[in-house]
């Protein structure tokens, strides 16, 4: 059953909102700086913020109590975390891409290419990775072993209800 939730403030006709806060169904409440800020969008199940740079992060809806939009960092400054945007280079690749990303907490990681249709076609869990920023690479093959066709991907990285993804063009 899916829980309900108070949207305290609607997402902002403005796009200089530079501060997401939000509160989670475990108390926690967390301000996540976003510097590069282009637009904000709710689907059925998630909230998702797009960066100029084309990097999304998306929250699970279920984990949310309340959320904010503003200028500045609500409550305690320890709460707040900067979103930075997923690296991937080369771009376009025509071989092995470097994923870089900064965790704020050590925790379980995954890193899921996905192809123009959503369909898994590569995935990497990392049982715990430390705070800090990590680089992880992808070959450019599928889950058999395969190299992919030229296109364009979905690299996404997943944090327990934060998700990050990026586009991946790969070229031959």
């Amino acid at each position: 059953m899916r829980r309900s939730f108070l949207l305290s403030v609607v997402v902002p006709t403005c796009l200089h909102a530079q501060v997401i806060t939000l509160q989670f169904n475990d108390g926690a409440t967390i301000n996540y700086l976003v510097p590069e800020l282009r637009s904000t969008d709710m689907s059925a199940d998630q909230l998702h913020a797009f960066l100029w740079d084309g990097t999304t992060y998306s929250w699970d809806l279920s984990t949310i109590k309340n959320m904010r939009f503003a200028d500045t960092p609500t409550g305690d400054e320890a709460t707040v975390v900067a979103l930075e945007p997923l690296r991937a280079h080369p771009v376009p690749s025509n071989g092995v891409v470097q994923i870089g990303f900064n965790m704020r907490t050590a925790g379980p990681v995954t890193v899921d290419i996905l192809d123009g249709i959503g369909g898994s076609v590569h995935t990497a869990q990392y049982a715990i990775l430390g705070a800090g920023p990590h680089a992880v690479s992808w070959s450019g093959k599928d889950l058999s072993g395969n190299t992919v066709a030229a296109g364009v991907y979905l690299c996404r990285v997943r944090m327990g209800a934060l998700q990050v993804s990026r586009k991946i063009v790969m070229e031959y």
